[in-house]
Parts: C-alpha cells; sequence; structure tokens
C-alpha cells in the first residue's frame, strides 16, 4: 500500500476494502482485530508459518500489513516498509518517532506475555522459590541487555500482575482467534 502514508490512511484504506494481515499467530496480531473492531476496518488474515516470509511478502506487495518484529527493522530502515504505528506498549527503540497505537487514541496493544507455568497443588513454599529464581533470572543485566537488542521490551512480572495481565488480555485474544477462524464461536 504506497499510498498509505498515516495510521489515518491506513484506517481508511481498510475501510473501504478489506486489507490483507499477515502474521505467524493470531495472537501476534490482536491490536489489528482490535484496531478493526475499534474503527470499523476490514482485515483478511493471512497465517504464515514464519515472519520473514510474511514480511517479505508484504515487502513484494502481495499481503497488505503485518505484525512486525526485529525482523522488519532492516526492511523499515531500507525503504521497503513503512511502519505507522507500534503496536506494542511502547515505542521501538529503532523508532522512537514512530507513536504508539495507544498514543495515536486507540486503546489497544499487542501483548505476547512469556509465562513459566507449574502443575496445579504445587505445594507453595516451592511455587514462591520456584516465581523467585525466575524473577532473578528476567531481571538479570545480561538477560535484559540481550533482549533489549533483539527489540524485545522485558517487562517482568509476578504471579499476581502475570494472572491480572492474563484477565486484561483475554477479551482481545479470544477475538482475535475469533476474526482469525482459529477458534469456534461459542453457544
Amino acid at each position: 500500500m504506497p499510498q498509505v502514508r498515516t495510521l489515518a490512511e491506513f484506517i481508511a484504506e481498510g475501510r473501504r476494502r478489506p486489507i490483507t494481515l499477515a502474521t505467524t499467530n493470531p495472537g501476534s496480531a490482536v491490536s489489528f482485530f482490535e484496531l478493526a473492531r475499534l474503527t470499523g476496518m476490514q482485515l483478511s488474515y493471512v497465517p504464515f508459518g514464519s515472519i520473514t516470509d510474511a514480511a517479505s511478502q508484504v515487502a513484494g506487495g502481495h499481503v497488505d500489513t503485518y505484525t512486525g518484529t526485529s525482523e522488519m527493522i532492516g526492511l523499515v530502515k531500507g525503504g521497503n516498509l513503512r511502519m505507522l504505528a507500534s503496536a506494542s506498549v511502547d515505542r521501538w527503540p529503532e523508532f522512537p518517532e514512530v507513536p504508539t497505537l495507544i498514543e495515536q487514541g486507540y486503546d489497544t496493544a499487542t501483548r505476547q506475555p512469556i509465562i513459566w507455568a507449574a502443575p496445579a497443588g504445587l505445594p507453595a513454599p516451592i511455587r514462591e522459590r520456584l516465581e523467585a529464581a525466575l524473577m532473578a533470572a528476567a531481571r538479570d543485566p545480561e538477560v535484559l541487555a540481550r533482549q533489549n537488542a533483539a527489540s524485545i521490551a522485558s517487562r517482568p512480572l509476578n504471579r499476581a500482575e502475570t494472572m491480572a495481565l492474563i484477565h486484561d488480555v483475554k477479551p482481545g485474544v479470544e477475538a482475535a482467534l475469533l476474526a482469525s477462524g482459529m477458534a469456534r464461536k461459542r453457544g
């Protein structure tokens, strides 16, 4: 979509016609489906096996857009793709001039937590010790530096914060799965 230069133009285009959205999983596209719901855009979900394939299809003009990760940095910097918004909670460090969807007035963001789970009924002392060790590892300066180098915004959360996040993002994830056709409607 070479004619689209702003998020407002992207939304307008999506109101005129279905926009094809490439992604490797619907969870990473939650913010797109929520944006469509908030704005009346039309999206057509196109699953891909790898984000590299998705990015090349968008850069080649075969698919309209995709949920980007660090693989898109070179394509944007090289002028092959245009970044219209960060779907993350924060702006990307590589593109500090590109505002988030939230900053542009749309209350949505893609959150992809990595969650460690243990068997139900795990004794509290073991669970607490495991949580403390995982939190220490997540806050380790070397781990944080590696994540930063890969454009991963780390937000270590304890058990209670993780459960609250799951509760908060569940409706958007369910809507994305339904919109993508990867989940059946209930009832």
